[in-house]
């Protein structure tokens, strides 16, 4: 497996977040952690979103109401698969549900920024999107990184200690602050026991 063009700037800030190299260590004969296995984690997280309506920022150009940017719905956040030629990840639609090309407009992930380089003339476009949360992501790799370490004891002689069980530790606070700035957890439940 490859990792989306899409989720190269997600990748690197999860690469960030857990001081993750591309070759931290080995397990049996796997390296870890290769861009397949921090998109694997964000995948984990993923939410898909269909058809939200792109907000309409209107401006006042030379006495006229002009509509060149657009907004991403607020409730998908900043951590977004960005455009990947295909990948389905990204994709802004016009009131007919065709979509338009991304050549025809550039976008500011981080901002959640749609611009047009022309007047829209306040048109409805909508959005098709992934989303994913990179915090409880880069707690889940935490864990990961904390029980590759868990067999490690300190120890100490003459004049020396080594204390190797730190890094488990400070493993797992990494953990549970990335947790902690997560957000909850949200699940549907169903009741089975009625027709």
């Amino acid at each position: 497996m490859t990792a989306r063009a899409g989720m190269a700037t997600l990748i690197n800030d999860l690469r960030a977040a857990c001081a993750a190299g591309t070759a931290d260590y080995l397990l049996g004969t796997v390296p870890y952690w290769t861009d397949d296995q921090l998109q694997a984690e964000l995948d984990r997280t993923q939410r898909i979103y269909h058809y939200l309506v792109l907000k309409p920022i209107p401006e006042y150009i030379n006495g006229q109401m002009q509509w060149f940017q657009y907004g991403v719905p607020e409730q998908l956040g900043t951590y977004l698969e960005e455009d990947g030629s295909g990948t389905g990840g990204w994709a802004v639609k016009d009131n007919s549900g065709g979509t338009i090309p991304i050549g025809n407009y550039a976008v500011n992930y981080q901002a959640g920024l749609v611009t047009f380089p022309s007047d829209q003339k306040g048109s409805v476009y909508f959005l098709d999107a992934r989303t994913y949360n990179l915090n409880r992501a880069a707690a889940n790799v935490w864990r990961w990184k904390a029980s590759r370490v868990a067999n490690r004891v300190d120890w100490s002689s003459d004049n020396h200690k080594i204390s190797a069980s730190q890094e488990r530790q400070t493993a797992l606070e990494m953990a549970t602050y990335y947790s902690g700035i997560a957000g909850p957890v949200s699940s549907v439940f169903v009741r089975t026991d009625e027709a």
